[in-house]
């Protein structure tokens, strides 16, 4: 008796196994010695040759799109948004240029304040100095730029000024020059546990906040005699942007 039951269970089993295996196997079409796989599954559901190659497609539509996401981040983040950084940068650094150009033909600086230049000096050395160590030429190209301008700026208001002025921004100068060299002196000699970009970073953002308050530095005088005439109001809306 269990040996019939387990032939019937056979017979059953058997058209099963076999419907499976033929359904993924390699059939070959046409005449030719070409032969193409069939696309199915077992016990013989096939899936048309159409919609797998429809399937395939819309695989490959996906990876396009997500290429060209990718390649639109990159191009925002690693192209536009440094060079706009870059632009605003150097309108910024460029913007005291009419009023100096101003006091230089006129022969007398005025009211113009000269905290600024040495500040602009100080700032783009140290910014300099951290995109040497870092390779990073969307900082290097501004604050070539703006180093270059800071020196013309102040000498300018160093040749021009009066014997006070003449110390007050030979003083500034030396003050950021002296800092940026300790900085970077302390930085490389392994006083500090970070590395040295991160060190002269942090010392660049300091003179970054001098530089942004340096206009103010005549407020006082401002509020005294009731004269805006030492603000120069294009580095002041360049700052704020």
């Amino acid at each position: 008796m269990v040996g019939r039951s387990f032939l019937l269970l056979c017979t059953l089993l058997l058209p099963l196994s076999a419907n499976a295996l033929v359904s993924t196997s390699v059939a070959f079409a046409g005449s030719k010695s070409s032969w193409k796989p069939s696309i199915s599954k077992p016990f013989g559901i096939a899936v048309p040759q159409k919609q797998f190659a429809l399937s395939q497609r819309s695989l490959r539509g996906g990876a396009a799109a997500t290429s060209a996401s990718v390649l639109s981040s990159d191009l925002v983040l690693k192209t536009l948004a440094p060079l706009c950084g870059l632009l605003v940068s150097i309108a910024m650094f460029s913007s005291p240029l009419p009023a100096v150009l101003k006091a230089q033909k006129n022969g007398s600086l005025g009211g113009l304040n000269l905290q600024p230049y040495p500040a602009q000096c100080g700032n783009c050395a140290a910014w300099l100095t951290y995109a040497l160590l870092v390779k990073n030429v969307w900082i290097v190209i501004p604050n070539v730029v703006g180093l270059s301008l800071g020196l013309f700026f102040t000498y300018t208001g160093h040749a021009m000024g009066n014997v006070q002025q003449k110390a007050s921004i030979m003083k500034s100068f030396v003050s950021y020059a002296s800092a940026i060299a300790l900085a970077i002196a302390a930085a490389f000699s392994g006083v500090f546990s970070i590395p040295a970009k991160e060190v002269i970073g942090r010392v660049g953002i300091a003179l970054l906040m001098i530089y942004y308050c340096s206009p103010l530095a005549t407020i006082s005088t401002v509020i005294k005699t009731k004269n805006a005439e030492s603000i120069d109001p294009l580095l002041t809306v360049a700052g704020i942007l």
